[in-house]
């Protein structure tokens, strides 16, 4: 799930907006218990975000705005605007099944400004052995520099 988006103006620019307040996500399970002759147990995990205003900041990559949030990932559509996301994970114990998740709480900020955010690229795979070859499209974009 991604907290932050973007939308186009009419001037063809990004206006870059977010879930940045008070994101509260419970994940409801029922627990069987082993020991015969008992009944199931029910629970829930509530995890809290909060995100202020002053944790996005922008950098500029060339002509485009980059948001940064620490510890973030970035969506990867290679041509999309590259916009970061929180990844986390629960523990659920083995024999436990969910039968909820649900976002019991969420606050859209609106960021002043504008910002032509930067599309996501080709991810380079360096562990790969054997010779890189650039698809014909994909050379017209290459720099060729000595190193």
């Amino acid at each position: 799930m991604s907290f932050i988006s973007n939308k186009q103006n009419t001037e063809g620019k990004r206006v870059f907006w977010g879930w940045v307040v008070n994101l509260v996500i419970t994940l409801s399970f029922i627990l069987p218990v082993i020991i015969p002759g008992t009944t199931l147990f029910a629970g829930s995990i509530t995890e809290r975000f909060n995100f202020a205003k002053h944790e996005i900041n922008f950098k500029k990559v060339g002509e485009f705005d980059l948001p940064v949030m620490r510890d973030w990932l970035y969506t990867a559509e290679v041509g999309k605007p590259m916009i970061p996301y929180l990844s986390f994970q629960v523990l659920v114990p083995p024999t436990a099944e969910v039968t909820e998740v649900k976002i019991l709480s969420a606050k859209k900020v609106e960021i002043e400004g504008e910002y032509y955010i930067y599309p996501s690229q080709h991810q380079c795979q360096f562990h790969i052995k054997g010779r890189f070859l650039l698809s014909h499209p994909m050379r017209r974009f290459t720099i060729q520099k000595k190193i």
